[in-house]
């Protein structure tokens, strides 16, 4: 049969187990509360930044978190059969850049390459194009859309090495041509978009 002070040790000792454990709810809620407050669902499925640091450019034109995407007229630079006036002309193949530079950014990202050519014309081709300076080409896709992420790794910030430069390789084939879109300053517009994602 147990004592009156048997029975009060066991009092006692329930009660701090189960102080122990409110503590530890409490721990486990504050830390979680402070990993994820950096982070804000929004309903479109893009992430808005409250606290970590976004430095993101594309071509020199900053991101910020409210504005994701980035409609950029990009001026095709031709290599080959290059005009006096610098125009661009049926027989003529070059190139244009991307650049993504998320130096300082404190997130991983996922970016997405739109390449709209409506203002284009139909005969000019975009075959390939080479990331960071690469002798590799890679094939375009048809849906002239290129996709891919930059990941922290552990590190505290994104840095110079996680820049992307994307140099997209164009042609016109002379028997393809147009007469009334021989000449003229052409630029590609590329939509880009880019969402922060939780590693």
């Amino acid at each position: 049969m147990s004592t009156l002070r048997d029975r009060y040790r066991i009092h006692n000792k329930a009660k701090s187990n189960k102080s122990l454990l409110i503590y530890i709810a409490i721990f486990s809620i504050f830390i979680f509360s402070a990993t994820f407050s950096r982070y804000i669902s929004q309903s479109n499925g893009t992430f808005g930044m409250e606290l970590a640091d976004w430095n993101i450019e594309i071509n020199n034109k900053l991101i910020t978190p409210e504005i994701t995407t980035l409609n950029n007229e990009i001026k095709l630079i031709p290599t080959e059969n290059i005009s006096q006036d610098g125009l661009i002309k049926p027989g003529q193949k070059g190139y244009f850049d991307i650049i993504i530079n998320p130096e300082d950014t404190e997130v991983s990202l996922n970016y997405k390459i739109i390449i709209d050519t409506t203002k284009l014309p139909s005969q000019i081709n975009f075959t390939k194009y080479a990331i960071n300076n690469s002798n590799t080409k890679i094939n375009m896709p048809s849906s002239k859309t290129i996709e891919d992420y930059i990941y922290l790794d552990g590190k505290e910030k994104l840095d110079s090495s996680d820049k992307k430069q994307y140099r997209i390789f164009w042609e016109w084939p002379v028997e393809n041509a147009k007469i009334e879109n021989i000449m003229q300053e052409y630029k590609i517009t590329a939509n880009l978009q880019i969402r922060q994602i939780v590693d």
